[in-house]
């Protein structure tokens, strides 16, 4: 559910954002403002008036909209995919709420600002952007070229190792040296990471087998220097708090098939696309900086 709730919030943000420059997902019914029973009466089940407030009506086919948008993003992302009726009464939760927000602030002249109408061409700007890079980009992720990318992660990964660490995270340096002495002393570490962690809730402090090269340096320093059975003799501190490991394990890391890895495989290359377009785009520009020239001449 709380995954559900994050992605109705971003949705609602979209909306939001993008309602102003075309209502993608919301079309105000102003021929409903007259006589809302009657029109319920005509219209059909599948469009139906499901909310409404003052002379504005909310109808089936906007939420399954969004409805619908969810559950598919859910699928290719092999998420659990919720139950339809709960999903449809969240959106219609967040639809409401967008709308009276959005009516308040039309009440109180906010669309008649000169700052929303400077945001707005910024949102104009964005949208203009991540449509052309969207367009530019899309038609090129082949799977040659995934394939291509799923080599070199696979021959990095290669060289990799896999640690599984257990942790423990408290919030003052006392208590993990005091920790650390009932480790010293034998202590179970899992029975004390139940007992003590402030912010994980793996059970036993159990955190599985992580690659060691995509670690934080001073957290991935601290665990490449023990053995397995083994832990740190001195709190890792970070913006968390102090954090204490046990290396369990270590083994050469595994390269995940193709198939696992698509997704991200699409994210890296179209970064990698991206980046030479931009590229690409700034030669043709015959982009000149004078910024260094300018600061030069202030000095």
């Amino acid at each position: 559910m709380k995954t559900i709730k994050k992605i109705l919030i971003a949705l609602s943000c979209i909306i939001c954002a993008v309602a102003p420059l075309g209502g993608i997902f919301y079309a105000e019914a102003k021929q409903d403002q007259q006589g809302q029973s009657g029109d319920k009466q005509k219209s059909s089940v599948s469009d139906e008036i499901v909310a409404s407030f003052n002379n504005t009506v909310i109808r089936r086919s906007e939420i399954d909209k969004t409805v619908n948008l969810y559950m598919n993003m859910a699928k290719t992302r092999n998420m659990q995919v919720p139950e339809r009726s709960k999903l449809f009464l969240n959106v219609l939760e967040a639809n409401i709420r967008t709308k009276v927000i959005k009516a308040a602030a039309k009440q109180a002249g906010i669309d008649r600002d000169k700052n929303y109408h400077t945001r707005l061409i910024d949102l104009q700007d964005q949208l203009l952007i991540e449509l052309y890079l969207e367009k530019e980009l899309t038609a090129k992720i082949s799977e040659p070229a995934l394939k291509s990318a799923h080599k070199r992660l696979a021959e990095r990964i290669a060289k990799e190792k896999e640690v599984r660490t257990r942790h423990i995270l408290v919030r003052e340096e006392s208590m993990a040296k005091e920790i650390i002495g009932k480790l010293d002393k034998g202590a179970d570490f899992a029975t004390l990471a139940d007992q003590y962690n402030s912010m994980a809730k793996e059970k036993g402090g159990d955190l599985g087998y992580v690659i060691a090269g995509i670690m934080p340096e001073p957290i991935k320093n601290a665990i490449l220097e023990l053995k397995p059975g083994e832990h740190t003799k001195t709190a890792v501190k970070s913006q968390a708090g102090y954090h204490i490991f046990k290396v369990e394990d270590i083994r050469d890391a595994k390269v995940p098939t193709f198939e696992d890895s698509k997704q991200r495989l699409v994210e890296v290359v179209k970064q990698e696309l991206m980046e030479a377009l931009v590229k690409r785009l700034v030669a043709q520009s015959k982009v000149k900086v004078f910024a260094r020239e300018a600061a030069q001449q202030q000095q």
